[in-house]
């Protein structure tokens, strides 16, 4: 049985990274098809590798400065 209802997958390098993290997501997809998947990446470049596509719902930007960073990851349930 499934307990998880969200997943977040940090990657907040660069493109090329982001296009390296493709095989886990799919292989999350597979085995938890019905689990929210949300990607955090460092960069708008690095979000248009994933945006849009089946293999989670949402990107999110790592914000650049230590202040807005932490603010952000405190919002993040």
């Amino acid at each position: 049985m499934n307990h998880f209802k969200k997943i977040l997958v940090v990657q907040h390098w660069g493109i090329g990274d982001v296009v390296l993290i493709t095989p886990l997501l799919k292989e999350i997809r597979r085995l938890l098809p019905t689990v929210n998947v949300t990607v955090l990446v460092g960069s708008k470049a690095a979000s248009e590798v994933i945006m849009n596509s089946p293999l989670c719902e949402e990107v999110l930007i790592k914000p650049k400065s230590k202040i807005k960073s932490i603010l952000f990851f405190r919002k993040i349930k």
